[in-house]
């Protein structure tokens, strides 16, 4: 009800019954103010004046200030006659004043403006001075007591004759809550445009889940109740193609969700391994005949060039009294159909998880004949000098030979050897053959060798390195030792030992999968690192993620910062390689440079598969 409303009412000589609603409504709204008013003790007579500052022959300062008052806002003066500053009680108490402190020295003003605000502060009401326009803007008060405000003010000229400016009136008002809210908003939306949609582990070529995930899966479900594990291993009766290996994937994940059910849990587990997630024994036996049946009969898995496949299955019934992890599990599973393929037996099955000891003795047995038996081999990745645009680098990576001779991919195997602490052995096979075969060469290039994090703290690992360096005559220099992270270092004091150890000689060091490890920073921090090498993670989606283009962009001005190099793993294409260049990084990896290659010398097989960077980055 405006006044208006009022006038019309009070010029009726006969209300009607929706006037008379009305005036109660209006009455009982002045009543309600009245008393609110009267509870905080506002002098309610303060405001009145018996000369309308609204009106012309107002002075400007006095209707500016007294609005001011009336919106409960403070307010700040300044005239050119007198020079001085004077503000309101609310302005005082905004900048943790008492409410008597009426003059404002200069300097006690120019404190209570942020210091990195009061430029450009300065600058509006210059332009307001300059243009005789009113300026409107925020800025952070910081208060006496220390603590820090957000403010929105509009600073209005003073005039006596309407041409020349008098001096200048700034009505300011607490934003603080406003502008909190404005900011949380504003994160939010932030952090809706770079969080990734999914979890990562999703593989790529067949769109089930990859190892990694697949096992946290199963963790979580034998962790919680019981089910049965079933594990298909298929394999060609020849060496395919990349287009070949993948299409044999996208077909058994075809097969396998034609025959689950929708919310079983299916993955790729790498080297022909496909995992379920089933419930009774008894459904999963089924499944298991069913996919085993279609693997072996049907007749659209016969590859065009002839290539038929071979498969076995393994069944380990679960449930949360054995505690059992989803990595057991998949040992148990994946030692079951070995076993069941010597006997012919298929699937085969076991009661439920093997015994701990048993497990560990039967995996440490297992890993330490395939180092003594050679059954590893090397290959190496160029790298790519972003600046020199040519290839000065290469990694050498280790893969593991399957039954047949053929490399298969070593996540699972270095998973498995880091958990029963057995990766040592397999880091001083590694470094003792990269060694030997690049003493045989021209040593034209520069190598870089995977450690564990946990076999950087073996007693003299160090001393091993120098002597292997010696006898087969490699320049140190050439050198870079790359700590990966997917065991946290145990011995931060005995790493250090080996990083001093190995550097005195000439030797690099960098920081594998750099963003996902367990202490990235903390190694940096306290290793001579030379080099990081951004985790493929943040790199396959760097064109499309604006997360990971913040993430790298940041890694590297903090490594150039410190003095330290930076590479990316899993350039998968020449845009990307162009995009990481325009970002300052030093090196690229992955297949748009180069595939990684048998290191000459090795024992590998000349038919052995190609695999494809979506496998690479799957499985490691």
């Amino acid at each position: 009800m405006n006044l208006d409303d009022i006038l019309e009412l009070a010029a009726a000589r006969t209300p009607s019954s929706l006037d008379r609603a009305r005036a109660r409504r209006a009455a009982e709204r002045v009543l309600r103010e009245h008393a609110e008013a009267t509870a905080e003790g506002r002098n309610l007579l303060g405001d009145l004046d018996v000369e309308d500052v609204l009106a012309p022959d107002a002075d400007e300062a006095t209707r500016i200030t007294r609005a001011a008052q009336s919106a409960k806002t403070g307010w700040i003066k300044w005239t050119t006659a007198t020079g001085e500053l004077t503000w309101s009680d609310e302005m005082s108490r905004l900048f943790g004043y008492p409410a008597v402190t009426t003059h404002l020295p200069v300097d006690t003003l120019i404190k209570g403006v942020h210091q990195e605000d009061f430029t450009r502060v300065k600058e509006l009401v210059e332009q307001g001075w300059r243009d005789q326009v009113p300026q409107e803007f925020s800025f952070r008060v910081l208060r006496a007591d220390g603590a820090m405000r957000y403010a929105g003010c509009l600073v209005e000229l003073l005039s006596d004759d309407g041409r020349e400016p008098t001096g200048i009136v700034a009505t300011v008002r607490d934003i603080t809550g406003q502008e909190l809210e404005r900011q949380e908003i504003d994160r939010r939306r932030r952090r809706r445009e770079t969080e990734a949609a999914d979890l990562p582990g999703r593989d790529p070529v067949s769109g089930m889940l990859g190892r990694d995930r697949f096992t946290d899966e199963l963790d979580r479900v034998a962790r919680g109740g019981q089910g049965t594990l079933l594990v298909v291993a298929v394999e060609p009766d020849r060496a395919l193609s990349e287009a070949q290996s993948e299409q044999v994937a996208r077909t058994v994940a075809r097969i396998l969700d034609e025959i689950t059910d929708s919310g079983d849990l299916c993955g790729a587990l790498g080297s022909g391994e496909f995992g379920m997630v089933l419930g009774d024994v008894g459904h999963a036996r089924a499944v298991a005949g069913a996919v085993l049946e279609c693997l072996h009969q049907r007749p659209t898995l016969t590859i065009s060039t002839g290539v038929r496949l071979r498969a076995w299955a393994a069944l380990v019934p679960f449930a949360r009294a054995d505690r059992a992890s989803g990595q057991d599990l998949l040992l148990d599973a994946g030692w079951a159909w070995r076993e069941g393929r010597r006997g012919g037996d298929m699937p085969a099955e076991l009661p439920g998880p093997r015994e701990a000891g048993t497990r560990e003795a039967a995996t440490r047995r297992m890993i330490a004949a395939m180092v003594a038996d050679d059954r590893l081999c090397l290959h190496a990745q160029a790298i790519l000098d972003l600046a020199l645009n040519e290839i000065t680098r290469h990694e050498i990576l280790v893969r593991v030979l399957d039954d047949n001779g053929r490399p298969e991919l070593p996540a699972a195997f270095l998973a498995v050897a880091e958990r029963y602490d057995q990766i040592g052995a397999v880091d001083q096979w590694v470094v003792e053959h990269s060694l030997a075969l690049i003493g045989q060469g021209p040593q034209t290039s520069h190598h870089q060798i995977n450690l564990s994090g946990r076999t950087l703290s073996r007693p003299g690992l160090a001393e091993f390195v120098i002597e292997a360096l010696d006898r087969y005559g490699v320049d140190p220099r050439t050198i870079t030792f790359e700590i990966t992270e997917s065991a946290a270092v145990d011995n931060l004091a005995a790493a250090a030992e080996f990083a001093a150890g190995v550097r005195s000689r000439g030797c690099g060091l960098a920081l594998d999968d750099f963003g996902t490890g367990h202490s990235s920073l903390m190694l940096l921090k306290y290793l001579p690192i030379d080099l990081v090498k951004i985790d493929g993670d943040f790199v396959t989606g760097l064109r499309r993620s604006a997360f990971d283009r913040i993430a790298v962009r940041h890694v590297v001005q903090m490594c150039r910062e410190l003095g330290v190099r930076t590479a990316a793993e899993f350039a998968e294409d020449a845009a990307t390689v162009e995009l990481l260049r325009d970002m300052g990084l030093d090196f690229a990896q992955g297949y748009a440079i180069a595939r990684p290659l048998p290191m000459a010398g090795t024992p590998v097989a000349a038919e052995a598969p190609a695999r494809s960077a979506a496998a690479e980055r799957a499985t490691g």
